[in-house]
């Protein structure tokens, strides 16, 4: 059985604003390379993850989901790196306050092939409909 690691939305922002990968990992017991999976839905992506991680077979793995960001300049880059180093000064003084929590794991039902693809359909739509400013 393997781990799932989430990296959670901003609190102001809607899950499926955007795409989602699955990086699978090896656990610390194994080698090989990781490689990326998706982009998918943000849960469809929890699925597939969960589904990988905690299959009772003898892979352990380590499944990390998180979003991509649609940046599409160096300035942008540099600007999201600005915004996250500040919530993690604002994260690792919330950490203190929150040590010994845990969150509760509930399995989230895999989505079929044909779900996959009309939720990778429904990303494209959205990356097709963004404006450049």
């Amino acid at each position: 059985m393997g781990d799932v690691v989430i990296y959670e939305p901003d609190e102001d922002r809607f899950p499926n604003q955007f795409a989602w990968t699955v990086t699978f990992e090896p656990s610390d017991e194994e080698e090989w390379e990781p490689f990326v999976c998706g982009p998918y839905e943000y849960q469809d992506a929890i699925a597939l993850a969960e589904a990988v991680a905690w299959a009772d077979d003898d892979i352990p793995v380590v499944a990390v989901v998180k979003s991509v960001l649609p940046v599409l300049s160096p300035e942008e880059v540099a600007a999201t790196i600005g915004k996250l180093r500040e919530l993690e000064d604002e994260d690792d003084d919330e950490d203190e306050d929150d040590e010994g929590l845990e969150e509760d794991a509930s399995e989230t039902e895999l989505p079929s092939p044909e779900e996959f693809r009309e939720g990778v359909e429904r990303i494209y739509q959205r990356v097709l409909a963004m404006k450049t400013t």
